[in-house]
């Protein structure tokens, strides 16, 4: 899953990794690397959304980064991404403070700071992470624990993270044995808590900080809300209801959905006559957003809006210390002071949803009295909001010159020199980005030569910018005689990918890699359920259109969705990311016998076009810029 070079870790495949912890239950994934260099939204944070976007019972607890004194913006991936637990590093207390620090109601210096590049906060919560009890071990040292019990004292938001992560542990454990509403084990029903609800608890509960010690002793301010803290310092008795320990009451909606233009509201009282003491309220909404494009200036793709009404009075409260409703972030919380007897209405709105529903989380906790009895869904009601207008596509701009036959290109062939052959390292490998015609999918075959090869990731080339449905299919052998018959193919994945428009490759990672053994074939079948995906003609079927040391990729066919008519002679457009190495999941190991060897492989034969419905037919694209995507490595 992970090796260690030169005292850094290197993972090939993170969601691999996290799928792989998963099959023996873990749910909380605690990731205390990064890069500490790339600020900007890439590859890594997206597939760390994708990953939570997917897999609803997940949560992955991150860390910041240690840059905090090279000032502001210095979070850094996999943080970036919106979906993770972001963590920032406070003081500790007690016998655990050194030096000149002032304890637990102080910032780390060190703590990395937000805002990332689209203006998210960039820090979620905070916790004790300097000094922390931990390990003493050091990679390729010997004896370094003799003498020191095996322990050590030290600093870092990576010491934040566990933390937290045990945290998000404790507040599951809380769900499954029943301890919600009453805060008494088995007082209530078992619940399976989504990892929005999870990172919706801990920042529901989270507390403000007095100031951030800077290393030579001064102190500034800080706020909740801003680009140091985030939402405070993690604190699990302010979180959820114990008996014995607070007075507080909760009320949850755990993985609900909301659909476009859809409301849901909440009525609640204020109630302290049994005692209750807590003097504010507290609201949270988080939802696991749809995975951005790399670089995005923009990344929220589903916003939701969270939203508080006093009784007697029509001015809304906003989130995150606003004064109107937030748009880049995908975690929200408001958190005002309250008397005995008000009334209030918490209202959770589908603001702007590239998809028809998107689901999410919401705590609220208080001295709340509520009709529903801490119902777990909230009760709908009829919106006073605008009806849902969908955002319009930009179309990529047409070429002015007329296509009127596409000759054959020159086989694009990366240069063996650039690749890199350490084992599992990730390698990228792909086609073009040029292609003339568009129809809805590929089918394409491909060979590992003298190594075992596991793809992991797949670059398309998609026509709009926008959402499109892709669904992959893959086969033993070749497609030749199975382009037709659906019972063949086997369904890998199926998901919504965010295409970059024409000559731009867009991403999309599968959920379980795709294995291929040495001197053995794999037939691919790419396709989306709408005709947009940009292909090239002129290559024969069966002939090597793109390869490198470890693998070939053959031309193919055109497909019109799903499996039927097909066009000869044509050329996939898009990369594969790969690495050489064993595959992780020994159950996707096939059975050689099934496979195609590289001799039957290379002498595929060719295909000539099927066309049954001729109402159903390729379509010539324009060009935009001209803009191709270089082959390149990345690990």
């Amino acid at each position: 899953l992970a090796k260690s070079i030169g005292g850094t870790l290197r993972m090939s495949v993170p969601t691999s990794a996290f799928e792989y912890v998963g099959k023996a239950g873990s749910k909380i994934h605690s990731v205390s690397w990064g890069t500490q260099i790339v600020h900007s939204y890439g590859v890594l944070d997206r597939t760390f959304d994708d990953f939570l976007h997917q897999r609803s019972d997940s949560l992955i607890v991150t860390a910041a980064g240690n840059n905090g004194e090279n000032g502001v913006s210095t979070v850094a991936s996999p943080s970036i991404a919106k979906n993770t637990l972001v963590v920032g590093a406070s003081q500790s207390s007690g016998s655990d403070i050194y030096g000149n620090m002032l304890g637990h109601q102080y910032l780390s210096y060190f703590s990395a700071k937000g805002p990332t590049v689209d203006g998210r906060m960039g820090i979620d919560v905070v916790a004790p992470g300097s000094y922390i009890l931990s390990a003493a071990a050091n990679p390729n040292t010997v004896g370094e624990c003799d003498d020191s019990e095996g322990a050590r004292y030290d600093q870092g938001t990576s010491m934040a993270v566990p933390v937290v992560s045990g945290l998000a542990a404790i507040i599951r454990q809380y769900f499954e044995e029943g301890w919600f509403p009453l805060g008494e084990k088995n007082s209530g029903d078992l619940i399976y808590p989504s990892g929005a609800l999870l990172k919706a608890t801990i920042v529901n509960g989270a507390q403000s900080l007095l100031g951030a010690q800077a290393k030579d002793g001064t102190v500034s301010p800080v706020s909740d809300y801003d680009i140091n803290v985030g939402f405070g310092r993690v604190n699990l008795l302010n979180s959820l209801p114990l008996a014995g320990q607070n007075k507080m009451r909760a009320l949850i909606s755990n993985d609900d959905s909301i659909g476009r233009g859809e409301e849901k509201v909440i009525s609640f009282t204020i109630d302290k006559s049994d005692g209750c003491d807590i003097s504010t309220v507290s609201a949270t909404i988080a939802w696991m957003d749809p995975p951005s494009s790399n670089g995005c200036m923009k990344c929220m793709i589903n916003d939701i809006d969270l939203m508080l009404t006093k009784g007697g009075s029509s001015q809304s409260i906003y989130p995150n210390g606003k004064g109107n409703a937030d748009r880049v972030n995908n975690i929200e919380r408001i958190r005002i002071d309250v008397n005995d007897g008000e009334e209030y209405k918490l209202s959770v709105y589908g603001k702007d949803l590239i998809s028809s529903t998107q689901s999410y989380s919401l705590i609220v906790t208080g001295c709340i009295s509520t009709d529903q009895n801490q119902s777990h869904a909230p009760v709908k009601s009829p919106t006073g909001h605008p009806t849902f207008q969908p955002i319009q596509k930009p179309s990529p701009k047409p070429d002015n010159n007329s296509i009127s036959s596409i000759n054959p290109t020159a086989i694009f062939t990366p240069q063996p020199s650039s690749l890199k052959t350490e084992p599992n390292s990730n390698i990228y490998l792909s086609t073009s980005f040029d292609g003339k015609i568009k129809s809805y999918g590929n089918m394409f075959d491909l060979v590992a030569k003298d190594n075992d090869i596991s793809i992991v990731m797949l670059d398309l080339h998609i026509e709009d910018v926008g959402y499109e449905s892709v669904e992959i299919y893959q086969k033993d052998g070749s497609y030749v005689n199975a382009s037709r018959h659906p019972a063949a193919w086997t369904k890998i994945d199926s998901s919504l990918t965010y295409s970059n428009g024409y000559g731009i490759a867009s991403s999309t990672e599968f959920r379980t890699p795709i294995y291929v053994k040495a001197n053995h074939s794999k037939a691919l079948y790419v396709t989306l359920t709408a005709s947009k995906l940009v292909y090239s003609s002129g290559h024969v079927s069966g002939s090597i259109v793109a390869e490198d040391p470890y693998m070939s990729i053959f031309g193919g066919i055109g497909k019109i969705y799903p499996f039927k008519n097909s066009f000869a002679n044509r050329k996939w457009n898009g990369g594969l990311y790969y690495f050489v190495s064993d595959p992780i999941f020994g159950e996707n190991f096939e059975d050689e016998d099934e496979s195609m060897s590289l001799d039957d492989a290379v002498n595929i034969p060719t295909m000539g076009p099927t066309i049954i419905d001729v109402s159903e037919v390729e379509e010539e694209v324009g060009t935009d810029t001209g803009k191709k995507r270089a082959h390149h490595n990345y690990s």
